[in-house]
């Protein structure tokens, strides 16, 4: 990649919509924030920002989109990369063909995602899995009014059948669930577990001061086994996780993580970590080495950067 001598990389993280923190927030935007942070930390990188489609600019060397054309804008000059990491949204999950030969390579969430990329014609792929930026998710001194048994932070886009199998088991347990859009639940209103939104910067916190951390993955994610920011943002905050099955997650977070088909056994594992708080210190603290020790944003930009050839 050429860039104007002694300048070094501009790259740029574009998404359909950013600003979100004030509002019902994109796990996205979190996630490209802490790759930027990453990418700005990498040997010969002089600028990584994030952009929505109406400020993105071509006086870059290297767009990352979060999205694939046309739902994020190709811009003539830079080169284009796409990180599958989430559904298409116009339609929802729609098909990818016509975006995969417009990117130069294909950063893939999912081994799935792999293959949907491989069969549309694409063959730069190259696996890299969602993540956090440890200096921002760590542990933090737990705060009174954040502290629950199990907490679920996450928006309403979880189906009625998913609601039964994983939230409705753990409500007597004192689960407690942060997000917007959860209201239009009339049981979960009623059990009291809602506590509505909450910033992004106070999410490590909420983490910190918790028992036990709740992953449900929406049925985009389990179909396509792609696991969620939220292992990651949870594991570097020193939390203990109970999460539904994922064949990707376990194999690598493997036994640092309780995983569950739901049901009466989601509970039954919940109050056997609620009664052992030795097995969760434990369980936390082997996860987040593993994610220190290879899965973190600074890994995966060094990753990007080399697959790249840059």
């Amino acid at each position: 990649m050429s860039t104007e001598a002694g300048k070094g990389l501009r790259i740029g993280l574009q998404l359909p919509v950013v600003n979100t923190y004030t509002g019902a927030v994109w796990g996205d935007e979190v996630m490209a924030v802490g790759l930027a942070d990453a990418l700005r930390r990498q040997p010969g990188v002089a600028e990584a920002e994030v952009y929505d489609l109406t400020t993105i600019h071509d006086n870059l060397d290297l767009i990352i989109s979060f999205y694939p054309w046309p739902e994020c804008r190709l811009v003539a000059g830079p080169r284009q990369a796409w990180w599958f990491q989430a559904p298409r949204l116009r339609p929802p999950d729609g098909p990818i063909d016509q975006a995969v030969p417009r990117y130069e390579a294909i950063f893939c969430a999912g081994p799935q995602l792999v293959g949907r990329v491989r069969a549309a014609g694409g063959q730069r792929t190259l696996f890299l899995p969602m993540s956090a930026n440890p200096e921002v998710y760590r542990p933090v001194e737990p705060r009174p009014e954040l502290t629950h048994p199990i907490v679920f932070c996450a928006n309403h886009n979880r189906t009625r059948e998913e609601i039964d199998r994983f939230i409705v088991p753990l409500l007597p347990l004192g689960l407690a669930i942060y997000g917007r859009g959860w209201e239009r639940e009339p049981d979960l209103v009623a059990s009291g577990c809602l506590r509505g939104a909450i910033h992004p910067h106070d999410v490590p916190a909420l983490y910190s001061s918790c028992d036990l951390v709740l992953s449900c993955h929406t049925p985009w994610h389990r179909l396509n086994d792609v696991p969620t920011s939220r292992l990651w943002e949870a594991t570097c905050c020193g939390a203990a996780i109970l999460s539904d099955r994922l064949p990707t997650a376990e194999k690598l977070f493997g036994d640092t993580i309780i995983f569950s088909d739901g049901g009466d056994e989601l509970a039954r594992a919940a109050q056997m970590l609620l009664a052992q708080p030795e097995l969760r210190r434990s369980l936390a603290q082997r996860a987040r080495q593993r994610v220190v020790a290879g899965l973190t944003f600074d890994h995966h930009a060094a990753r990007m950067l080399q697959f790249l050839g840059v």
